[in-house]
């Protein structure tokens, strides 16, 4: 959180790991360690007047300077990262509309045509193998990549990290701002790549096992810039001398920390081995540490500045997902008598009569509606047709 010298002298100010605003001057200072959780009066979006700057001259302009102005700074850094998330989707959507309306025809004859394809079917086939590993795909290297350069030159371009020591410009390092937004434009993306039905895969085509992958990498990418926008306070801080008086006021290091804590839990416990060695804690903790994330980090931002617009549209995201699969399964019939029958110790024959079609390679998703918790679980299960 960051507070400015040049608000004016009446106005009380607040110290923090997080994003931050200065505090209001009704709210007053708690006594209590930790409270309050929320500033005080809560509002959708916590205001961008910075007041008059009282430094020199050539401090204002530094301070006000674009890249490193707090009060913009949800806009420089958020919405970069969504306009970079929301380009791939655009291109993968073209890309996919193309290839299903171009007729066949012009997609054979053309040599233009049939390059781009041949272009496509290389970077989305095109892997290595190392021992018994497979690499993903180049196609999918290359746009990892591209979002590696993205989000280094972001975070490490702007001048400087750390503000100078000449003047009080304010309690929140530069690098540790910009990483904090930077992480929060992450997470309705993470949210829509990880939902089993979602408008990205209704838009590209892409099977939600393939962006799953991408629901694992923006995690990690999210994760660290976390990481970024945390050590730079506690240095901050250090430096200063009032670590543990920050660290007591307000709640916004006390929800932070639980709310990196249950992301780090999120992040390394989704490693394929752990997940494929104890998928079932695994799948059975990622749902509550998932709340308790999303729950402490919204209590850190404290509708700082446009924060609070990006849990909207996660929320937006993950419940449409979650629609959507309902959708389908009223669509597909909730009263339809399924035959179970054990083949054999190690597999169960489920025959579902439907009318639905279905190309080779698809799966569905059954749901067990037997009460307790496997009601609200999905199974995946390939298609067999027995005429």
């Amino acid at each position: 959180m960051t507070t400015h010298p040049d608000m004016a002298s009446s106005s009380s100010e607040m110290t923090s790991v997080g994003l931050a605003f200065p505090r209001m001057a009704s709210s007053g200072t708690s006594s209590t360690p930790f409270l309050p959780i929320l500033n005080d009066p809560i509002q959708f979006h916590s205001s961008r007047n910075p007041g008059t700057c009282t430094l020199k001259p050539d401090q204002c302009v530094l301070k006000n300077s674009y890249w490193v102005f707090w009060y913009e700074a949800d806009l420089v850094y958020c919405l970069p990262v969504v306009y970079l998330f929301v380009s791939a989707i655009a291109v993968f959507t073209v890309g996919r509309f193309a290839s299903d309306f171009v007729p066949a025809t012009m997609m054979t004859q053309r040599k233009s045509w049939r390059c781009c394809v041949s272009a496509v079917r290389f970077l989305s086939y095109k892997s290595w193998r190392i021992g018994s590993w497979y690499s993903q795909s180049l196609g999918v290297l290359l746009l990892a990549a591209i979002g590696v350069v993205f989000f280094s030159a972001l975070t490490l371009g702007p001048q400087p990290y750390y503000w100078p020591t000449d003047a009080r410009y304010g309690n929140s390092p530069p690098i540790a701002t910009r990483t904090g937004w930077m992480a929060l434009a992450c997470m309705p993306f993470i949210l829509a790549f990880g939902a089993k039905a979602n408008m990205v895969t209704a838009l590209t085509g892409i099977s939600t096992e393939r962006l799953n992958t991408w629901h694992s990498w923006v995690s990690w990418a999210m994760l660290v810039l976390a990481l970024i926008h945390t050590f730079p306070f506690i240095v901050y801080h250090r430096d200063k001398g009032d670590l543990t008086a920050a660290f007591h006021t307000g709640g916004v290091w006390l929800t932070g920390v639980v709310a990196i804590i249950a992301q780090a839990w999120l992040t390394f416990m989704s490693v394929s081995w752990i997940r494929n060695k104890w998928y079932e804690f695994f799948k059975s903790t990622h749902y509550f540490f998932a709340a308790v994330f999303l729950v402490f980090f919204f209590l850190h931002c404290s509708f700082r500045l446009t924060s609070w617009d990006y849990f909207i549209a996660a929320g937006v995201v993950y419940l449409s997902s979650l629609f959507y699969a309902l959708a389908r399964t009223v669509k597909h019939g909730i009263g339809r008598a399924a035959i179970l029958r054990v083949m054999s110790p190690q597999s169960l024959r489920i025959t579902v009569p439907t009318n639905s079609k279905w190309k080779p390679g698809q799966h569905a998703y059954l749901r067990f509606l037997t009460g307790g918790l496997h009601s609200v679980t999905a199974h995946p299960l390939p298609y067999v047709q027995l005429l």
